[in-house]
């Protein structure tokens, strides 16, 4: 071979031994690592074991994604550790954390593996508010307990302890709930179920609130909901711990409501709070004393969490819901609350030249039942949806008989059929005049679509003021677009009815509006455009 060829597979070999080389190193740095971790893991009394188990079995959990850690991660791991080792002033642990920053994987995965490495016969009671969350972390707990990794450290503390080793029993070794054959075991409920069984030590609580029934809740709902939990947390869950005088209690969650559960510790006192805020606010009620932000508005978790997105979730929440389960700071809301400074931007063009470029049209209908003085108004309102936006081109509304509301209808459908046939439809709510006119008009408007509250409202919760949400939330966003006062004269009359809702006189133009715009953000949401969901891939 001449030494032109042996030359390009000389540096060819020499690029893969260093490769090669490479890989060895950090082989050998992981296993150096591996073996630091494993020892400080079984240092219960030293700070950082906990944070040090973590660290280590996470492959256990989560193969083949990265561990980013932060300091945060070491804050809730240190404050768990002392709670899991006799802190007195840790019995009861309330942690205020944004979603998404791992506070379950710690405190319902994590904690309950390392702490049977020193008091395998510790027994627990995990709740969540739903069974889906308590199955998914039960199962990655077992994950934990049941890999080699695992085990090996179990027998090494328990040698140390100079006590056998222990391990799953196979009659109680279920998806759900096991039992160790030290009779320790782990046992996990939803709030929602009858809490029933055994006894446990400790109970652990964790986001026992459904995030979608608070934000799109009526406030008599969410009211409702808040009280039933609190109902649960203060005379049920007293009665399944084994002694009050040293059962450990952990909650942990994202503010949602004043009164949620966390609202409900801090007015009864006596908790150790942890609350960290997604955005630094040195001013914070709940400030942590162990923060090591110094700047306000510094994030919390800025790798995950960059201030750009941060922007965009916020914007998709809205203020009440930024404020509650980012700052940590909820006020009392109330469902359908809507602000005249929200509608700051109007259009003075020709309603028909939005019309002309938008999306879609739609004629949205909310019927009465009769004419007469005592009833509610008919409102018909013409709504566009261009991109983001959601403007208000038209509206009627007045106390009708059929008669005069077909022939209303028929006049608007007429004018803004163009544009309707272009996607849009009408959308009128199926009872009362409006069940008679979608079976007379039908046949001449095939694009008549019937709503129904009941099966159309998602959720539980189908109250006027359920969907009434919807169009706060839009409204607070900005997106809806009003005509200017100089080219509709009744613009000031449908906002003073939309602000004063609930307390107003009359909520028609509010149901009118609330139901389209609940249409377009339901569809928004199954193509994937809602930011309900933002958090459900994360941890």
């Amino acid at each position: 071979m001449s030494a032109a060829k042996r030359a390009p597979d000389e540096a060819d070999a020499a690029v893969a031994r260093a490769r090669a080389l490479r890989g060895e190193l950090v082989r050998r740095a992981r296993v150096k690592e591996c073996r630091l971790l494993r020892e400080l893991s079984l240092r219960r009394h030293v700070r950082g074991a906990f944070a040090a188990f973590v660290r280590l079995m996470w492959e256990a959990v989560e193969p083949g994604t990265p561990l980013v850690w932060t300091w945060h991660l070491d804050v809730l791991c240190w404050e768990l550790q002392q709670q899991m080792n006799g802190s007195e002033a840790h019995r009861r642990l309330l942690i205020m954390i944004p979603p998404g920053m791992m506070k379950s994987l710690l405190t319902s995965v994590f904690a309950p593996a390392w702490e049977w490495l020193f008091t395998p016969e510790r027994r627990k009671l995990f709740l969540a508010n739903d069974d889906d969350l308590v199955v998914r972390d039960s199962r990655r707990t077992r994950e934990v307990m049941t890999s080699p990794e695992y085990q090996g450290l179990s027998d090494e503390a328990s040698r140390r302890r100079g006590d056998p080793a222990w391990r799953l029993t196979h009659d109680q070794n279920e998806k759900t709930n096991f039992e160790n054959t030290r009779r320790g075991f782990r046992q996990c409920r939803s709030i929602r179920s009858k809490i029933t069984g055994k006894r446990a030590d400790d109970i652990n609580m964790d986001d026992l609130l459904d995030v979608k029934e608070v934000i799109m809740g009526s406030s008599e709902t969410i009211a409702r909901r808040c009280a039933e939990v609190g109902r649960i947390v203060d005379q049920v869950l007293p009665t399944r711990v084994n002694d009050l005088a040293t059962a450990r209690w952990t909650l942990i969650m994202q503010r949602l409501h004043v009164n949620d559960p966390a609202g409900r510790a801090l007015a009864e006192g006596g908790w150790r709070v942890v609350c960290l805020p997604m955005a630094y606010d040195p001013e914070h009620e709940q400030a942590y004393e162990h923060d090591p932000r110094t700047e306000p508005g510094e994030l919390l978790f800025p790798v995950k969490f960059p201030a750009k997105e941060v922007a965009i979730l916020r914007k998709k929440l809205g203020l009440a819901q930024s404020a509650a389960q980012l700052d940590q700071t909820p006020g009392q809301t109330s469902g359908g609350r809507i602000r005249r400074e929200w509608f700051r931007e109007r259009y003075t063009c020709r309603p028909e030249d939005i019309a002309a470029t938008a999306d879609e049209v739609w004629v949205s209908a909310d019927a009465a039942k009769k004419g007469r003085e005592t009833n509610d108004f008919h409102a018909i309102h013409v709504w566009a949806r261009k991109g983001a936006k959601r403007y208000v081109l038209g509206r009627a509304t007045e106390r009708m008989g059929y008669p005069e509301f077909e022939q209303c209808m028929d006049g608007l459908i007429e004018r803004w059929k163009p544009f309707i046939t272009r996607g849009g439809g009408v959308y009128i709510e199926d009872t009362a005049n409006g069940s008679t006119y979608l079976q007379v008009r039908r046949p001449r408007f095939p694009f008549l679509v019937d709503f129904s509250p009941t099966r159309d409202t998602p959720g539980k919760d189908k109250s006027k003021g359920a969907r009434a949400v919807y169009l706060e939330r839009a409204a607070e966003s900005q997106a809806i677009v009003l005509p200017d006062p100089s080219i509709a004269p009744w613009v000031e009359e449908l906002l003073a009815c939309w602000c004063a809702f609930p307390e107003g006189a009359h909520d028609d133009d509010v149901d009118a509006a609330s139901q389209i715009v609940m249409r377009w953000a339901v569809a928004d949401g199954a193509a994937g455009g809602s930011g309900l969901d933002f958090f459900g891939s994360l941890f």
